[in-house]
């Protein structure tokens, strides 16, 4: 006859941490420790935490990246963008600059040329007939010449030229012969090209007129001299204004009727010819 003994094999669960144990002692060691465990409630709220901490660490450290690298192609687009506007910027100082220096160099070649015409011209004499001649600015410049040799013939005052801008100042450039007696003051515009007068050129007769005006205290006579008649909106300021305008083609006939009015209009007499 044979007895088998069945051996069991018993295990400790600790309630609280749920950790087995296949000894007695060791389970009893376990509660009675000093630092007792952990509830698998709280460690689960720990691996949570933990989780959540993790998450947050690795959101923040993308968001940084994403601002550093967002900071760093900012940076790059504005000195990109500042290095392309500093470019333009150049190339428009060095247009502006060189559209000055072109600008300089015509207005010292129209100074030379007009001082040519002026000095080697002889414009006292039948030069300007019955023709259209140039019909352009050395035309008018002759008729302006020879209109202020006319007049300074009598012992009135007559300004032409850079004579009006010295004593008026720049901005009455605009007028191109000037002409005072007693108390009277005549302004006058000469345009000899065959072309409408334009607005444009009306108002800077008109502005130069007014500087005038300001200066010598005296209300000016406008006359307008041209070939033909200026444009519709240049005709209708001029009519507001005590105005004389003058058109002929003919320079010669041109010249005459300009004389007789500028006579008439400041009482000037054949007796106060210079002698």
């Amino acid at each position: 006859m044979y007895i088998f003994i069945e051996y069991i094999m018993v295990q400790y669960n600790c309630d609280k941490c749920n950790k087995n144990f296949d000894k007695k002692d060791s389970y009893l060691k376990h509660l009675n420790r000093i630092t007792p465990c952990v509830k698998i409630t709280d460690k689960i709220e720990l691996i949570k935490l933990e989780l959540l901490e993790n998450y947050n660490n690795n959101i923040k450290n993308i968001e940084k990246k994403i601002k550093k690298d967002f900071e760093i192609k900012f940076n790059t687009y504005k000195i990109e963008k500042n290095k392309i506007l500093q470019e333009q910027n150049n190339i428009l100082i060095k247009t502006i600059s060189d559209m000055q220096t072109e600008q300089k160099n015509l207005i010292n070649r129209l100074n030379a040329l007009e001082t040519f015409i002026i000095k080697n011209i002889n414009i006292n004499n039948d030069f300007i007939n019955d023709e259209l001649q140039n019909g352009g600015a050395i035309e008018g410049l002759q008729f302006e010449n020879q209109l202020s040799n006319e007049l300074k013939k009598y012992n009135i005052n007559v300004y032409f030229d850079k004579e009006i801008t010295k004593k008026y100042g720049k901005s009455s450039a605009g007028v191109d012969i000037v002409i005072k007696y007693n108390n009277n003051l005549i302004t006058l515009q000469c345009k000899r090209e065959i072309k409408l007068g334009s607005l444009k050129d009306v108002n800077h007769f008109i502005i130069g007129s007014q500087i005038i005006e300001k200066k010598e205290n005296i209300k000016p006579k406008l006359y307008w001299i041209s070939k033909v008649a200026p444009n519709k909106s240049a005709l209708e300021s001029l009519e507001l204004y005590n105005i004389t305008i003058i058109t002929d083609i003919n320079s010669k006939n041109c010249l005459k009727k300009c004389i007789d009015n500028i006579k008439k209009d400041m009482d000037i007499k054949d007796e106060i010819l210079k002698k």
